[in-house]
C-alpha cells in the first residue's frame, strides 16, 4: 500500500483546484456587483442578508440601503424586522 501512496502526485490536483476556485470566482464577480463586498463589512449584514437586499430590494451599497433603511422598506423584506432595520441604520452612522 505504501508504494502506491508514493505514487500519487497531489501537484496536478492543488493546480485543478487552483483553476476552479478561479473560474467560480471570476463568475461570482461577473454576476455580482461589487459594491455588495461594502455591505458585508456592516454589523447585521452577512452574506445570506446581503443577497436578499441585492435579489429582492435591489441594494447593493450602503447608501441605498441607507435610504431603504431610513425609510422603512427593509422590514418588508423576508426575515427583516424594525429592530433589525434600526440596527443596520445605526451601524451606517
Amino acid at each position: 500500500m505504501r508504494a502506491r501512496e508514493q505514487e500519487w502526485s497531489f501537484g496536478d490536483l492543488e493546480g485543478d483546484n487552483r483553476r476552479v476556485k478561479n473560474e467560480f470566482l471570476e463568475k461570482i464577480e461577473a454576476e455580482i456587483p461589487s459594491s455588495i463586498i461594502e455591505l458585508l463589512k456592516l454589523q447585521d449584514i452577512g452574506p445570506k442578508r446581503a443577497a436578499l437586499l441585492w435579489k429582492e430590494a435591489n441594494i447593493t451599497n450602503i447608501q441605498e440601503l441607507e435610504k431603504a433603511a431610513s425609510k422603512g422598506k427593509l422590514r418588508q423584506l423576508p426575515g427583516m424586522g424594525a429592530r433589525i432595520e434600526q440596527r443596520i441604520l445605526e451601524n451606517i452612522q
